[in-house]
């Protein structure tokens, strides 16, 4: 399962099996719902556990399968399966079925999946190990939806996460000596002050804001494209290819994607 989750994790950060570098955002995050601020990936490890517990549920809801009965007459031996504790000496498989059990107990405690109705699968247990009291981001509409290329949509994601190797961070590791914006050269180079607060960035999104044709620079127009009903879809399509391509630009532009070289642009402002 390790091995399993490193390929899937290197091959998103590098594209191959091998990534020698330490990830921008940790595995956890990833496999957190888009709504919650992730990208929705399967956690093997979770989805393995949801598989073994279905073999708990069968168990524990006594299926009428030969090898089930042969489990309640070698190990069960009648007594209710949710308070039963593996012995040492059983086999390594049904050690593993009874710790899975035991972590589906506050369910099953709670009568999920008991009814005739509602049976368990392994999504909804899936579902139910990586549950979370996270809130709700707000910028997902803007950053996962059908315009964008998917490109444009990881960038903003990454934006959103607050992510990038800006200047002020490699500063602190040692790896640059100036951590000061490559575009003004007046703040430190943060998150905040790179897509919101530099003045070159400002002018730019300026004059996306006037194109849109939105007055407030306070509002989420990323969402307000997505909302705006009255537009035709390839209008709104339009304007929110423009919005993340100006992100991507502004991204390329300090070399923060393939390393890509910083070009000095000085001169652009």
């Amino acid at each position: 399962m390790e091995r399993i989750q490193a390929l899937c994790r290197n091959f998103l950060w590098e594209g191959g099996e091998s990534y020698s570098k330490a990830p921008l955002v940790s595995w956890n995050i990833l496999c957190k719902g888009k709504n919650f601020g992730g990208l929705g990936l399967i956690d093997n490890k979770l989805w393995n556990l949801a598989v073994i517990g279905k073999l708990a549920w069968w168990i524990l809801m006594k299926k009428d399968l030969l090898w089930i009965r042969w489990i309640d007459s070698i190990y069960l031996k009648g007594s209710p399966c949710l308070s039963y504790s593996s012995s040492p000496n059983s086999s390594c498989a049904w050690h593993k079925v009874c710790e899975v059990k035991d972590k589906f107990k506050l369910a099953y405690d709670s009568g999920m999946w008991q009814g005739d109705t509602e049976a368990y699968n392994i999504a909804k247990g899936y579902d139910w190990l990586g549950r979370n009291d996270d809130q709700k981001v707000q910028w997902e509409a803007m950053v996962w939806n059908r315009y964008n290329i998917p490109k444009h949509n990881f960038i903003n994601w990454m934006i959103q996460r607050g992510r990038f190797l800006t200047l002020d961070r490699l500063a602190k590791m040692g790896i640059c000596d100036n951590g000061l914006c490559f575009l003004c050269g007046q703040c430190p180079e943060t998150h905040q002050h790179i897509f919101e607060a530099c003045p070159y960035i400002i002018k730019c999104f300026s004059l996306l804001h006037n194109w849109l044709g939105i007055v407030n620079n306070d509002l989420n127009y990323g969402v307000l494209i997505l909302k705006d009903r009255l537009q035709s879809l390839l209008i709104r399509m339009l304007k929110s290819v423009a919005v993340m391509g100006l992100y991507y630009q502004v991204k390329w532009s300090i070399g923060y994607w393939n390393g890509v070289k910083r070009k000095d642009c000085t001169s652009v402002m």
